[in-house]
């Protein structure tokens, strides 16, 4: 994720006429426990998408990736490492 400051806008999709997601960062430092009890620190950012006007907020955590999407929160780590 290239931004990391508040008001922070970068690109998430560049595809014309199909994705051009936008998101811009709304908070960062902030905690989250995942469902394995770990804490991790957060980076919040709203989503903006101007072909259809469609907003949203998403949180990503360190070393994890997203955790939670509007709504949705991650219920279930995947080990990757081996």
């Amino acid at each position: 994720m290239p931004a990391n400051q508040p008001g922070m806008t970068f690109q998430q999709e560049v595809a014309p006429g199909v994705a051009m997601d936008q998101a811009t960062v709304v908070h960062t430092g902030g905690r989250a426990t995942l469902p394995d009890g770990t804490v991790v620190e957060t980076i919040t950012v709203r989503d903006f998408n101007p072909l259809d006007g469609s907003k949203g907020t998403k949180v990503y955590a360190s070393g994890v990736g997203l955790i939670r999407d509007a709504t949705l929160d991650l219920i279930r780590q995947r080990d990757v490492t081996g």
